[in-house]
């Protein structure tokens, strides 16, 4: 988002990928309009010890595959 700088609103995606350094809930707190968005987190780790920090976790249905992994995307946490 900061190299961006917003989301069109026409944009097709499953889910937006937010940095280490910020929650869904301050995110959305500046973003409202996308409050039915899934988000997800990855540590872009630099550096050993970075490996793993954050992470998202998905519920899978069935066998684990590109499919249901993007049919996981699609619904939003209930947090």
């Amino acid at each position: 988002m900061s190299q961006l700088g917003f989301v069109p609103f026409d944009l097709n995606y499953d889910a937006l990928e937010l940095s280490g350094k910020t929650t869904a809930e301050d995110f959305l707190a500046n973003n409202p309009y996308l409050n039915k968005t899934r988000f997800i987190h990855s540590s872009d780790a630099h550096y050993p010890d970075d490996f793993g920090f954050i992470y998202s976790k998905l519920d899978v249905e069935g066998e684990i595959s590109f499919q249901a992994i993007k049919e996981s995307l699609k619904y939003k946490r209930d947090e």
